[in-house]
């Protein structure tokens, strides 16, 4: 704005007129509080603005569009119900032709800092703004093709930043509990994925303790906005079906994963595993339904390490080494061939590798990559001495056959580590971030 009226100081009160556009000729007029922004005979398109807070903007603050000045904002007031406030806000030609159904309009006053899951982003428009204030727009590219030229009076959303107008709002919200061992960095307003995509956010992280059963419990509560999972190739009467519920009925589960490494911030993803389908239950602590969820990230991979140590500890090394020791030792008094005695040689070998696999693998459980790696490479060395140990061995016998399950073990067992391993090679950071 600025300072109007000078002249009245010196001349008096007076009354001032902008012609109009019709052709009509009138005798009684309502004048106006405040002198018009733009006069009548501008070119341009008139738009109201809906917003909830005014913060930065005023009368004559300026539209702008890629940093030239294209508008102004002519009136302020409040709702009918004081529930939000309306700009009345004037383009001129011929950037009014910029104007379409898709446009959206954010308040680029002053400079907006942002710390979340994301990391951390400043937003300004320039020093001009930053002092005065302002207002810019822009009109996406979307799969919306019914984007058609703007008319005048038509009304749009005023977002706080750049950032809330790719936010899709206005949704219906569905409210769900969820589970977790560990809710360690899951705050209030963290968001859910799905495919990637934000179609939610967690409400409430409680902590509540059972006296019946002397447990403590940790409810998330959720909501969810389902109308942003389109549906298409309907089948007739499929509007009022449930997308959550169906979701669930198909495998759809909640797990807890890293969203910042540097602030320890937790996001919730929701996946389909088809293999385990399931379905709500009731919550026992609130009236609301409890989503399915599973262990994540770390937790996940932590659980994988300790399911291959657990598998190799069950074998049964010293039985099985006593074993071919005693057969070994029949062996040679029975026979004296060149076969038998570097059958012996082998065994012990094989011995002596198991007893340092065994004491490998007691150690794995807290090791990192390189111990995998060794892990590994030992349990293919003594799957190398089984395989040799069974072709100096008859299949009829009972050590054969011992000794051949063993071998399965172990085989199993390097591929439980390769497939962890491989984890490690696609995303060195898996350890600390989780999948």
């Amino acid at each position: 704005g600025g300072i109007t009226g000078l002249g009245t100081l010196i001349s008096g009160n007076y009354i001032a007129v902008s012609p109009g556009k019709e052709e009509e000729r009138a005798n009684h007029f309502v004048a106006l509080e405040e002198a018009p922004q733009i006069q009548n005979d501008e070119e341009g398109l008139r738009i109201r603005l809906k917003t909830d807070s005014t913060e930065g903007i005023n009368v004559g603050t300026a539209i702008y569009y890629r940093g030239i000045s294209v508008g102004q904002i002519e009136q302020i007031h409040f709702s009918e119900r004081y529930d939000h406030i309306t700009l009345t806000a004037f383009i001129h030609a011929p950037y009014d032709k910029l104007i379409t159904t898709n446009t959206r309009f954010w308040n680029v006053s002053g400079f907006t800092f942002n710390m979340g899951a994301n990391g951390a982003s400043i937003e300004m428009q320039s020093l001009e703004t930053l002092i005065r204030g302002g207002i810019t727009f822009s009109t996406p590219t979307t799969l919306n093709t019914n984007d058609t030229p703007a008319e005048d009076g038509a009304a749009y959303t005023l977002y706080p930043n750049e950032r809330a107008t790719t936010e899709r709002t206005g949704f219906r919200k569905e409210y769900y509990v969820v589970y977790f061992d560990d809710t360690r960095g899951l705050n209030p307003g963290a968001a859910i994925y799905f495919s990637g995509i934000v179609i939610g956010a967690v409400v409430e992280v409680h902590l509540l303790y059972d006296e019946k059963t002397n447990k403590a419990a940790v409810p998330v509560l959720i909501e969810i906005e389902p109308e942003r999972i389109e549906r298409v190739n309907k089948p007739e009467g499929s509007e009022n079906r449930n997308i959550i519920a169906e979701l669930v009925k198909g495998g759809l589960q909640a797990t807890l994963d890293n969203g910042n490494l540097i602030t320890g911030e937790k996001i919730i993803t929701l996946n389909q595993y088809p293999d385990e389908k399931g379905g709500f239950r009731k919550d026992a602590y609130s009236n609301y339904l409890v989503l399915p969820s599973r262990p994540g990230g770390i937790s996940k991979l932590t659980d994988d390490l300790g399911a291959i140590v657990a598998t190799v500890k069950k074998l049964p090394l010293e039985e099985i080494g006593e074993n071919a020791k005693d057969a070994t030792a029949a062996l040679k008094k029975a026979l004296d061939t060149q076969a038998v005695k570097g059958l012996g040689t082998s065994l012990d070998k094989t011995l002596k590798q198991l007893d340092r696999t065994l004491a490998s693998v007691q150690k794995a459980g807290d090791s990192t990559d390189r111990a995998l790696k060794q892990f590994d490479q030992q349990l293919k060395t003594l799957g190398k001495q089984l395989e040799k140990t069974l072709y100096g061995i008859g299949p009829e016998s009972n050590l054969y056959y011992t000794l051949q399950e063993t071998l399965k073990t172990v085989q199993q067992s390097m591929k439980s580590i390769n497939g962890v391993m491989r984890k490690i090679d696609d995303k060195p950071n898996v350890l600390i971030m989780g999948e």
